[in-house]
């Protein structure tokens, strides 16, 4: 790319607050030494959708949100057609009308000459260009390319209908892919979109080669092998979706009516997100970086499984400059890559030599890091060597079992470490839940006598608007897109520090804790709840998961 075009963008992501000026000044000088695309580098560090407000806005075009309740565009597939989909595909474009009946280009790259003179072409009288996210305009060609039932695919389909399967996963941001076969010997094909399970029809097309497709997705690992589907297997591939590489986590399971088989989705676009777009309320963003900024101690993230820890964290790494200080993470498994950063991935399958979380940051020690992330402290040597390195210079980061923000405190001191030692090495622990985020085609209005219950049983009959979920077009009809956070943060005050040091009860360090400002998760349920983030059902489920500790 033109070097003058390369600044122009950089300067334009700064102005625009896409990017830090640091961060820009690194992916030109990465670009420069490499070769790489900057647009490239950048869309790997920011939010697709930031960067195109932000040409659009300085390039004068109209950024098309194809999520959006209010569609501004019509997707005509007979239009769509008179195009080669497969060149619409390589491109990232499509032809759409607008409300007058003109033709728009949607493109996710204003500067691809070649695919604007193609559709310019086919479309002489096209009015203009609309710019488009690429992971949108690749999820809608999906369908079109790969029609199978219209299409009445024979010979590869089997390759076909996994490729599909795993590029509408990413179009439709799902984390997994789900195949259960049922007890007639049929196959049930579901995507987790949003930490909810949506069911994918199964062609009919390719009834009778259901093992087939589980084969195939075994086939795409090094290490997996497709013949057996007796015997527990996992593997890891990489495949291309919308324009970047997403890496796929593979577990097969026997089971009496077939293969078992669960596909975990690793896509890079998840750890763009800022904390302020997670849905972090804005004083506890302040107490994170506040933290983040220190050159010592620890910082503790906890939740169940899928409550967006990993997200967390690896968020609060990218508050980081990586190339001025020296980060290391120990992980079980390393699910994402990320630039500038050391990781290591434990292994506990080889005996006396295995590689556990304790063993790795012992080594990791010696590496002279000033950051160290631990996926997870299980044990107390783990955390003992976590604590101590949180105490003598190194900013750590990790996960610990615990239902609330103050039993992370008694968590640690149960596995035996002493009082004193936890309460010198955290500074802030986070516990954290996702609900569901309304579309914009929400409606705000009075509770049911339903939800009038729920919202009496928690506490808050005085909330009179919520958001009730609707469904359009642009959420694929369920009434929510995205995820948000709602959390609870304590930071380790004097009081909290002193109380911790005595080895008091997890009683009393409830106590203290609720005394010097910590508020418990629901409270911030209900924060975005009253701003009409969220429903009802979803604070409700929730609150069913946690102890009537963590809503106390």
């Amino acid at each position: 790319m033109n070097p003058d075009i390369q600044r122009a963008m950089a300067i334009l992501a700064i102005e625009h607050k896409a990017v830090s000026t640091s961060n820009a000044l690194k992916m030109m000088a990465e670009s420069k030494a490499t070769g790489r695309s900057l647009v490239q580098l950048m869309t790997a560090q920011i939010p697709e959708s930031d960067l195109l407000r932000a040409i659009a806005k300085e390039l004068g075009y109209r950024f098309y949100d194809m999520h959006s309740r209010d569609q501004d565009f019509i997707l005509d597939e007979a239009v769509i057609r008179k195009c080669d989909v497969r060149m619409l595909t390589e491109h990232s474009a499509l032809p759409l009308l607008d409300k007058g009946g003109k033709i728009v280009a949607a493109m996710a790259n204003p500067l691809d000459m070649d695919i604007g003179q193609y559709l310019k072409s086919k479309f002489p009288d096209m009015s203009g260009i609309a710019l488009v996210s690429k992971t949108q305009v690749q999820s809608r060609l999906l369908y079109l390319s790969n029609d199978f039932e219209a299409q009445g695919n024979t010979g590869n389909a089997v390759v076909e209908y996994t490729d599909y399967l795993l590029q509408r996963a990413v179009g439709e941001g799902a984390s997994d892919v789900h195949l259960r076969f049922m007890q007639d010997g049929t196959l049930m094909v579901r995507l987790r979109v949003d930490g909810v399970l949506r069911q994918v029809t199964f062609p009919t097309a390719l009834k009778g080669r259901e093992v087939e497709v589980v084969s195939s997705l075994m086939a795409k690992t090094n290490t997996m092998d497709s013949s057996n589907t007796r015997e527990p297997q996992d593997g890891t591939f990489s495949f291309q979706a919308a324009g970047r590489s997403v890496d796929a986590r593979v577990g097969m399971l026997p089971q009496i009516s077939g293969p078992n088989m669960t596909v975990r989705i690793l896509d890079p676009i998840t750890l763009r997100r800022r904390l302020e777009e997670m849905g972090f309320e804005a004083s506890m963003v302040q107490a994170m970086r506040s933290a983040m900024s220190l050159s010592a101690g620890c910082i503790l993230v906890v939740g169940p499984t899928g409550s967006g820890k990993t997200t967390t964290l690896y968020a609060l790494l990218r508050e980081v400059d990586a190339v001025s200080r020296n980060v290391l993470t120990v992980e079980d498994p390393v699910e994402y890559r990320l630039p500038y950063v050391g990781q290591t991935q434990i292994r506990n399958d080889i005996g006396e030599r295995s590689l556990t979380f304790a063993k790795a940051l012992r080594s990791i020690l010696r590496q002279d890091p000033d950051v160290i992330l631990v996926g997870e402290i299980r044990d107390a040597d783990t955390a003992k060597v976590a604590m101590e390195a949180a105490i003598t210079g190194h900013l750590v980061l990790s996960t610990v079992h615990a239902s609330t923000a103050p039993a992370a405190y008694t968590r640690l001191t149960e596995m035996g470490l002493p009082g004193f030692l936890v309460a010198e090495a955290l500074t802030v622990v986070v516990s954290q839940r996702l609900v569901r985020q309304v579309h914009e085609c929400a409606q705000m209005g009075p509770p049911t006598p339903e939800e009038q219950v729920i919202l009496t049983r928690l506490g808050a009959h005085d909330i009179t608007q919520v958001a009730h979920a609707i469904g359009c077009a642009g959420c694929a009809g369920n009434g929510y897109r995205g995820r948000l956070a709602v959390a609870e943060l304590l930071v380790a005050s004097p009081e909290l520090k002193s109380s911790m040091a005595q080895g008091l009860s997890r009683e009393k360090v409830l106590e203290v804790s609720k005394r010097t400002g910590w508020r418990p998760i629901l409270s911030d349920a209900m924060r975005q709840l009253r701003l009409g983030k969220t429903t009802v059902a979803e604070i409700n489920r929730v609150s069913s998961i946690d102890d009537d500790e963590s809503m106390a």
